[in-house]
């Protein structure tokens, strides 16, 4: 196990499994029962944090989908419900380090300083609003 965040609510917890090249995430209630797999990925998954509602989960993901030179991080939105997952930015442009706001409306996060025709080597905070 390598990470346990709880809600928001106090409602339930999320958890983080690695085995083999396989990062899972999961939900359980804090009795420990209902055990859920909520994501799964080949790609390494980092930066994870609860929306304010606790109905959502904000993280990045690490993956080499459009890169020639290395490696792309996404920010991914996961509905822990209905167990969907949008990119929240395009993902031919990396960005990483999400982070939500006390409302729930918008997220920070860090992406290159001209986001839309990326710069090498300067980036900046961006904000990004979700509803």
């Amino acid at each position: 196990m390598l990470k346990v965040i709880p809600s928001p609510d106090g409602f339930r917890y999320l958890f983080v499994l690695k085995k083999e090249n396989i990062t899972s995430l999961w939900t359980v209630l804090p009795d420990g029962s209902r055990e859920n797999k909520i994501y799964e990925s080949r790609s390494e998954i980092g930066t994870i944090a609860w929306m304010p509602d606790s109905q959502k989960i904000i993280f990045e993901e690490t993956g080499g989908d459009f890169s020639f030179t290395g490696s792309f991080r996404k920010i991914k939105l996961l509905n822990t419900n209905l167990l969907t997952a949008q990119n929240l930015i395009p993902p031919q442009i990396s960005c990483w380090s999400p982070a939500p706001s006390p409302n729930g409306a918008n997220i920070a996060f860090i992406g290159p300083q001209n986001l839309w025709y990326p710069s090498e080597g300067y980036s900046g905070v961006w904000i990004e609003a979700i509803r």
